[in-house]
């Protein structure tokens, strides 16, 4: 991987080197010296490729058919239109569950307040039962 190649992806995809160092997560000083030097193999090519939206063999130079590179777009956009569909089922669920939890605590409030009844009850028929019981003796 040539810094040339690096430098001329990073520039048609409108990156500055601060951008590039934010995509990727490294520091500025590191992409500097890695468009400086002349062969490289390094652990930042996926994160490279994917920011700029090239394949890692791309950025290290090699050609791609063109058929190749169309395939690659394809399942780029496959890949991001499943993503997104998959976000938007795990957003569904998660409102849907949200929702399932707010009727629970409903249901928990109503339960609460029929035992707080059931339990005046039965002290209101210990009381009448004991009332029974005085009026019997007399």
């Amino acid at each position: 991987m040539s810094s040339n190649r690096i430098k001329a992806i990073r520039e048609k995809n409108n990156l500055t080197q601060k951008d590039l160092s934010e995509k990727i997560g490294v520091s500025t000083r590191s992409i500097v010296s890695l468009e400086q030097k002349e062969s490289l193999v390094n652990k930042h090519v996926k994160e490279i490729a994917e920011a700029t939206g090239v394949s890692e063999l791309e950025l290290m130079g090699y050609d791609i058919p063109e058929d190749l590179k169309a395939s690659l777009e394809d399942y780029r956009e496959l890949e991001n239109s499943s993503n997104e569909r998959l976000q938007r089922t795990v957003n569904e669920y998660e409102a849907r569950i949200s929702e399932l939890k707010d009727k629970i605590c409903q249901q928990n409030r109503i339960i609460e307040a029929l035992e707080s009844n059931i339990a005046s009850m039965k002290m209101i028929i210990s009381m009448q039962q004991k009332h029974l019981d005085a009026a019997e003796k007399d």
